[in-house]
């Protein structure tokens, strides 16, 4: 089956653009990420799915648990997902693959942390703009992995990225 709708010329569950100056930038088939999915896990790679939508409609849900269902299908080692309301959704949906609380979901502090861990979420990306001394209080709570999107030239308001909306 197709992963992208071509009613939604650039919407996608990942956040990321179909096509940028008519370059394809997504998966366009079950069977392609299948045999990603086998490659990198040939390799001893794991891999991560992007279900990292900040907002999903009800009348757009049926669509998001294809999307779901097909990167299951494949083979998938973890989902990404920024939303709190999703994370939900996929464990009432009985998925138990692990979830990582993606760099969208912009996670300001330690509560935030302790939250996603009671909802099943197993790493959290930090935001880039924390200190060293917060970074260390993320380390110490307990069962959570963490990890920092860090990079040049994005800005301080992470999540929020203009590439998010505009090529």
């Amino acid at each position: 089956g197709r992963l992208i709708d071509p009613r939604y010329i650039n919407f996608t569950f990942n956040g990321r653009y179909n096509t940028m100056d008519n370059i394809p930038c997504q998966v366009s088939t079950a069977e392609e990420l299948i045999k990603i999915v086998d490659y990198a896990h040939g390799r001893g790679v794991k891999v991560n799915y992007t279900a990292n939508i900040h907002y999903l409609s009800e009348t757009l849900r049926q669509e998001f648990d294809q999307y779901l269902d097909i990167g299951i299908a494949a083979g998938i080692d973890y989902l990404i997902v920024s939303n709190i309301g999703l994370i939900r959704h996929v464990r009432q949906r009985g998925i138990d693959l692990p979830i990582v609380a993606g760099v969208f979901l912009v996670t300001p502090n330690v509560e935030q942390v302790r939250l996603l861990s009671r909802l099943g979420v197993s790493r959290v990306v930090l935001p880039q703009a924390i200190t060293i001394e917060e970074l260390a209080q993320f380390k110490r709570v307990e069962n959570m992995e963490i990890e920092i999107f860090a990079h040049f030239g994005g800005g301080n308001n992470c999540g929020r990225c203009m590439l998010l909306h505009s090529p």
